[in-house]
């Protein structure tokens, strides 16, 4: 058996995804998914997506028993190490591995993006859990400077990228339809200026474009269903697991996202991302990718950064699809510290 840890069963199709690509390497490596047991918000949901076992990650009484079976545990990937949303993220993923190790159970810290830690006693305890860890593994660099500035030795965790990159779909955009999918995410009033993206949707279909809206997590749906509103032009889009979401994304030329894995997803599916960049990391993975990205607050420039991509979709397309290919060999080393894990357990 083997115990995966992250912010699963949420209804957050970022964190389903790197679940689905996590899964695939371990599988790609030998466990079988009822070998795979997930600590999961909707265990039921979690079990019918990925066809793993799950349990609730609060069930300390299932956990607790997985640990006094020496259950490996992999914590991760995605932004599980920040203490900006709860101060209480932190001590539930790393009080976790602290429960594990005293249990005898070996760790992994698997494709962790870290920070913002404003808490020096959290900074401290994320070093701890990677330096406890068998292997250890971050999704880019940022997260290792970070933890090196707060002590842990140059080159302890692999830098790698984030686990999506290695998931494949089934086709790819062929930026040639015209075609235009929007992301947002709930914010504050004044971040978001619906007036702004209702007013950019009316000229885009007058424009030709058809538009589709796509739900990725918690009151996506909510706030789109506000655009909708005199518009039955708008395409609603849903996907019943990644895979679909993704044949979804190959279906688009251009992808708007304030979602950091809707840009992820929309570059693996071929699609040209724009991010909504509401936070850092949504503005680094634009420019990882070589995108473009505007404020969720100020989208006037978002047309004219749209037109511009259309007119030059050839080049930037290729340009995408060598830089996806860079970083699905970089997320591809993720698999190493799985080997290293599976290697404690011979």
């Amino acid at each position: 058996m083997i115990l995966l840890s992250g912010y699963y069963g949420y209804g957050n199709w970022g964190d389903e995804a790197i679940l689905a690509s996590l899964c695939q390497q371990l599988e790609a490596l030998g466990w079988s998914r009822q070998d795979m047991v997930v600590l999961s918000g909707n265990p039921s949901q979690t079990k019918a997506y990925h066809k793993t076992k799950a349990v609730g990650r609060y069930d300390m009484t299932a956990i607790t028993g997985l640990l006094r079976r020496r259950t490996p545990v992999i914590s991760g990937g995605g932004s599980l190490l920040q203490d900006t949303t709860s101060w209480r993220t932190i001590p539930y993923y790393l009080g976790l591995l602290e429960l594990a190790r005293l249990c005898g159970c070996p760790t992994v810290m698997y494709a962790q993006g870290v920070g913002p830690i404003r808490r020096r006693c959290f900074q401290a305890w994320s070093v701890r859990a990677f330096q406890g860890a068998a292997a250890c593994s971050v999704r880019d660099s940022d997260s290792d400077d970070s933890l090196v500035q707060w002590g842990l030795p140059a080159g302890t965790a692999l830098v790698t990228a984030d686990p999506v990159y290695s998931l494949v779909p089934l086709q790819t955009s062929q930026r040639n339809r015209q075609r235009l999918l929007i992301n947002l995410r709930p914010l504050p009033r004044d971040r978001v200026d619906l007036h702004g993206w209702g007013a950019n949707l009316d000229r885009w279909h007058h424009e030709g474009w058809q538009i589709g809206l796509l739900p990725l997590g918690p009151g996506d749906s909510e706030l789109l269903r506000v655009l909708t509103d005199h518009r039955p032009w708008l395409r609603w889009e849903e996907g019943a697991d990644v895979q679909e979401l993704l044949e979804i994304f190959a279906s688009y030329d251009v992808t708007v996202s304030m979602r950091l894995h809707g840009m992820i997803m929309a570059a693996v599916a071929g699609c040209l991302p724009v991010g909504g960049a509401y936070d850092p990391k949504v503005k680094a993975a634009a420019e990882q990718l070589g995108s473009s990205w505007v404020d969720p607050a100020n989208i006037t420039d978002l047309r004219s950064l749209v037109a511009q991509l259309w007119q030059r979709r050839s080049d930037q397309g290729a340009q995408l699809d060598a830089r996806v290919a860079k970083l699905r060999a970089k997320a591809e080393h993720n698999r190493n510290v799985l080997e290293a894990l599976q290697r404690t357990q011979t």
